[in-house]
């Protein structure tokens, strides 16, 4: 079954980035189901687009999922739990296998302000074969 992966990542994990921060605020579940909404449209051929679900690559809580899930006609999608990188490597190959990725960092492209798109989003973008 066809599906959609998008990165939803809510603060940067090792250090303080500000581009990671600004971005971080505007994936809150209020706004960023409007990114979510606007890809799955851009996204996807089919006329039910509420029916495709979306793979999440995130660090969001289990309530910010449930947020999020609360805003969204789609199904939303996780990784069974799993310990350290081994969960981050579960996730980005899901995601590379998706009928089209969301990286972290795009959801800001028209809004005026520099994008930044994270290191674990560029690996999937490669791992599907393409280039930032």
């Amino acid at each position: 079954r066809p599906y959609l992966a998008a990165h939803w990542r809510l603060r940067g994990w090792h250090y303080p980035n500000p581009k990671i921060e600004l971005l971080a605020n505007l994936a809150q579940p209020e706004q960023y189901h409007r990114f979510l909404t606007s890809f799955v449209d851009a996204a996807s051929p089919v006329p039910d687009k509420s029916a495709i679900p979306i793979f999440l690559m995130t660090n969001a809580q289990p309530d910010m999922v449930r947020q999020l899930q609360q805003r969204m006609p789609n199904p939303l999608l996780q990784a069974a739990q799993a310990t350290g990188l081994r969960q981050l490597h579960i996730e980005m190959c899901l995601a590379a296998l998706a009928q089209s990725f969301l990286a972290f960092g795009d959801t800001l492209k028209g809004f005026g302000k520099e994008t930044h798109v994270s290191a674990q989003s560029k690996l999937v973008v490669r791992m599907r074969g393409a280039e930032f």
